[in-house]
């Protein structure tokens, strides 16, 4: 009797999780909103998708993309997801004398904290996050803002 009610839960929360999480689909229509974006903009980019985790859902390299920009862009979403911020707001918290002075060095540099990482959220609660790496910084966040917008059930303000 305990082992049905322990896989009922098992299942009902599986269900909650899909329902508020990013499917591979999702991923899929946000990275190609983002390569289409960048094409407009004129920039290769790399674009990464990860679930609340920070674990990654789907990666994208365009043809001249820097090589760098494939890290950068997990970092950003990792970033975006682990603190629940764009990455861009950190920026100058993270320079000498800010509250969060030294955050980019921790975790073996996992930490990125510069702008094109957004946290994804549905009904108030996250989701996961993209982020974007190859161009500048306002082009990157331009593209991930593009990412999200082609899902209207995500946002990146906790709502």
């Amino acid at each position: 009797m305990l082992h049905e009610e322990v896989k009922e839960e098992i299942l009902r929360q599986l269900a909650e999780y899909g329902e508020r999480g990013i499917s591979l689909d999702l991923a899929e229509r946000m990275t190609k909103a983002a390569r289409e974006k960048a094409k407009e903009v004129g920039v290769p980019i790399s674009a990464a998708v990860v679930d609340a985790g920070g674990n990654r859902i789907l990666h994208l390299r365009m043809d001249g993309a820097l090589l760098i920009s494939v890290d950068a862009a997990f970092s950003k979403a990792y970033t975006s997801a682990s603190l629940e911020t764009p990455t861009g707001s950190l920026h100058e918290r993270t320079v000498p004398d800010g509250a969060l002075y030294g955050l980019h060095t921790m975790f073996g540099g996992r930490y990125c904290v510069f702008g094109g990482g957004l946290p994804l959220f549905r009904a108030g609660r996250l989701a996961g996050a993209v982020g974007i790496s190859g161009g500048t910084v306002e082009e990157d966040t331009l593209i991930a803002e593009a990412a999200v917008s082609a899902c209207p059930e995500f946002s990146w303000t906790k709502k």
